[in-house]
């Protein structure tokens, strides 16, 4: 199979030289290559080859000397404008400019040049030729552009020819037709025969149908789709180098009536795709199918930058894109567009996606699912530090944490394009516990700590006031001596758990705090000589501790008795602030006292 790659490469590497002047030559117009002379405002195409270096913005002009020969005065035929910059290095560089032979006199001694802009250069001339008016002008001398859509179905439309438009010395007898005659832009022979595509009996002015039959009639008759000159042929007038009009452009296109599927090739190997499904580290050729090689195509995607593409065939590197590459394809046939492809749908894969979904904090003894996106036909493993697996699923593990502590969950995953690996970190929790101690200043201000050793992501205090606190240490002024139940709240990932306290303001503005069993010390504050009451439920096997603002225990003691109260001295320790904790087996009682 013939197989057509489009390339923006201009040329080989041919010489290690230096650049050499820039240089262009003008060669010879195909129109030039009639018996009869060019006739003024015909179309023309002068080609041209350049070697230099050629910036991106130069313009090619194609200039038309005087009747002399001369280029102190000229004509200009068309221009031709350049996007990118050609390097002599790499060779000649071909181009065409078009346009339309000016009103000038009647003359053989005509030259044609080509000029560039950047750098400013002037080609080697061609001619001399000769140029004339002629009688006839058809289709006001217009271009004309056809479509043969659908290919099945022709077209007729009408043309205006006049005659006469130079002088009225032509005399067309009786019985004079008016033909259309089609000739190569390339060697200006005939293309199909004379009058093929239309004629008209007249000898004035008249309206010719050009008739266009369908495309494999047309085909038949010597013609295919494409751009040709045209011009009107008269057979029967007095004065034969007047007998044609001047040159117009006709172009026919013909897209096919059924829009273009696609062959797919790898690029490395050409090898035809076998499946709608490949890996990202491909290059993928695209083929219209069928092809036309006379035609363009437009490819139209996504992921083409959203733009259209117009050319034969497209080569995409797919590296690093996956999912579905959507595209359409019409063909463009001389600038007559056919119909558009249905979208067709080609899957690109990569190695799998390990992106782990789970959470990253869970609470010792809990069970949770952690996986990954699920891609068919991959293998999944999971493995995990310390946490004990209980069930696997292609993309999904079921994990419990006995442990507590940070730990690493990993996966491997594996499909035909490849293997992905990615881990994740997971913080193992205790529920939140609370707990209160507090100091107090005078004027009933309370300084409030939290002392739990499992931290909370929110903490929410109440005073028994009617008022609240979300710090983690508040400080709070009562309004007066009272008792005041306060709680403190803490929660984190693993849940809430509240404290309760009650406070005693004395009109001292010193809190006796205790919980639901009586502990009490007076006096309080004191000189470090205090009694310790306590209720019975309290007494058995219990130990009084002692410990200062930084926590550090400063006394012990052992309570045995029944009698309901101990004395204690403590008349050693400096006057400040201290906390005591009564605890047995069944609970722990805290409060404080000051040293004075």
């Amino acid at each position: 199979m013939k197989k057509i790659i489009t390339t923006f490469v201009f040329a080989l590497l041919v010489s290690f030289q230096s650049h050499s002047q820039d240089t262009i030559t003008t060669l010879r117009p195909s129109i030039t290559l009639d018996t009869f002379a060019v006739c003024v405002g015909s179309v023309i195409d002068v080609p041209f080859y350049s070697t230099g270096q050629f910036t991106a913005g130069n313009v090619y002009t194609a200039q038309l000397s005087d009747s002399a020969g001369d280029f102190n005065t000229y004509s200009i035929i068309g221009t031709f404008a350049t996007t990118n910059t050609f390097d002599s290095t790499l060779g000649s560089l071909p181009g065409s400019v078009s346009g339309n032979i000016a009103d000038v006199p009647d003359g053989c001694n005509y030259y044609i040049r080509v000029i560039s802009s950047h750098p400013s250069t002037t080609g080697a001339v061609y001619g001399p030729f000769c140029i004339q008016h002629c009688d006839i002008l058809p289709n006001n001398g217009e271009n004309i552009h056809l479509c043969l859509t659908p290919n099945t179905v022709g077209i007729d439309t009408p043309i205006y020819i006049q005659i006469h438009t130079w002088d009225s010395v032509q005399t067309y007898n009786p019985g004079n037709q008016f033909k259309v005659e089609l000739l190569d832009t390339i060697n200006f022979s005939p293309v199909g025969a004379l009058g093929a595509l239309g004629s008209v009996t007249a000898s004035h002015d008249t309206t010719l149908m050009l008739t266009i039959p369908p495309l494999v009639t047309l085909q038949a008759m010597g013609i295919s789709p494409g751009s040709y000159y045209m011009r009107i042929v008269a057979t029967e007038d007095i004065y034969p180098d007047s007998s044609l009009s001047s040159l117009i452009r006709f172009t026919l296109g013909a897209p096919a009536d059924n829009p273009p599927a696609t062959l797919l090739y790898d690029y490395s190997t050409f090898a035809l795709l076998t499946s709608d499904t490949i890996c990202n580290t491909e290059t993928i050729f695209f083929e219209p199918n069928p092809f036309n090689s006379i035609s363009e195509y437009v490819w139209t995607s996504a992921q083409l930058n959203g733009s259209p593409l117009n050319q034969q065939t497209m080569a995409v590197l797919l590296t690093g894109f996956t999912g579905d590459f959507i595209w359409t394809l019409q063909e463009i046939n001389y600038g007559c567009p056919g119909p558009v492809s249905a979208p067709d749908t080609l899957i690109v894969k990569g190695p799998p996606n390990v992106t782990i979904i789970g959470p990253h904090y869970v609470c010792l003894g809990d069970t949770n699912y952690f996986y990954v996106p699920f891609e068919s036909d991959t293998y999944y493993s999971f493995t995990s530090q310390h946490g004990l697996i209980i069930d696997s699923l292609n993309d999904t593990v079921i994990i419990r944490f006995d442990t507590l502590g940070t730990y690493v969950i990993s996966v491997l995953a594996v499909n035909t394009c490849g293997a992905s690996t990615n881990v994740i970190s997971v913080v193992v929790e205790m529920p939140p516990t609370a707990y209160i101690y507090d100091s107090i200043v005078l004027n009933n201000t309370v300084y409030f700590f939290d002392t739990v050793t499992i931290t909370g992501n929110s903490y929410y205090w109440q005073f028994g006031d009617n008022s609240g606190n979300s710090s983690k240490n508040p400080v709070h002024v009562y309004p007066g001596p009272g008792t005041y139940n306060v709680s403190l709240t803490v929660t984190n990932q693993c849940g809430t758990e509240t404290y309760y306290l009650i406070v005693v303001i004395t009109p001292y503005g010193i809190p006796n705090i205790s919980s639901d069993s009586y502990v009490n010390i007076s006096p309080n504050p004191n000189i470090g000589n205090f009694t310790l009451k306590y209720s019975q439920l309290s007494i058995l096997n219990s130990q009084f501790i002692i410990k200062d603002v930084l926590g550090r225990t400063v006394y012990t003691h052992n309570i045995n008795g029944a009698e309901g109260k101990e004395t204690i001295d403590v008349s050693d320790l400096s006057n400040g602030v201290y906390f005591y904790q009564l605890s047995n087996l069944k609970e722990t009682i805290r409060g404080k006292f000051v040293k004075e």
